[in-house]
């Protein structure tokens, strides 16, 4: 069985459980690639993770891309490219209220779904400003999007841990053996970005331990 997009993997989580024809269960497939999903999301920060988006800087509050998960930096884009500071919201209270008027932007903070610049874009008519946001983000699988970076690159991943979340449903719910397999192969991900990126290093978050 191939592991090509969403609807394969659910079929082979199905196929390695030995329950192809049991409904209750087949309900819930979708539900342990969400769950692996959900510790994709917290711990997992590689390279395929990065996304670039371009923001026009009409107003001084603009709401968070949807897959959304880590900042890396914002940059003014133009004739030269000035980095955004990140400062916390009490200081962007502090040190950039309301009375502080309107300017290129030197400064970024992140309340909720929003991300806040200060001081606000200069208004019309001059040219609103660029920004381009590079951040952490992570699309799930869906019926509406079956395939994503990491299905593809590493499906094992994927497999193993659907499978560990499925283990409370199984035969024998304390077996830990996909557990051990999803963990492994999460380590290699993160090793193998951290020698791409860094030669001679290796940097994990969670998954394996750093030598």
């Amino acid at each position: 069985m191939s592991l090509d997009n969403y609807a394969d993997l659910q079929t082979s989580v199905l196929n390695w459980m030995a329950r192809e024809s049991d409904q209750f269960i087949t309900a819930r497939v979708p539900d342990f690639i969400a769950l692996f999903e959900t510790n994709v999301v917290t711990d997992l920060r590689v390279r395929e993770m990065e996304l670039v988006a371009p923001l026009t800087l009409t107003a001084n509050i603009l709401p968070l891309p949807a897959n959304y998960l880590e900042m890396r930096r914002i940059s003014l884009q133009g004739s030269f490219v000035a980095p955004i500071e990140y400062v916390t919201p009490q200081v962007m209270d502090e040190d950039y209220g309301i009375d502080n008027g309107s300017g290129q932007p030197t400064a970024y903070t992140i309340v909720g779904q929003n991300l806040i610049i200060a001081p606000a874009p200069a208004a019309p008519p001059q040219m609103p400003p660029v920004a381009q946001l590079t951040y952490y983000g992570f699309t799930p699988l869906s019926t509406a999007a079956p395939v994503n970076w990491l299905l593809t690159k590493y499906p094992n991943a994927y497999l193993y841990g659907a499978l560990a979340e499925a283990v409370p449903w199984s035969d024998d719910p304390t077996d830990q053996t996909w557990a051990a397999r999803r963990d492994q192969v999460m380590g290699k991900i993160t090793s193998a970005d951290s020698r791409a990126e860094h030669p001679g290093t290796l940097q994990m978050r969670r998954y394996g331990s750093t030598p």
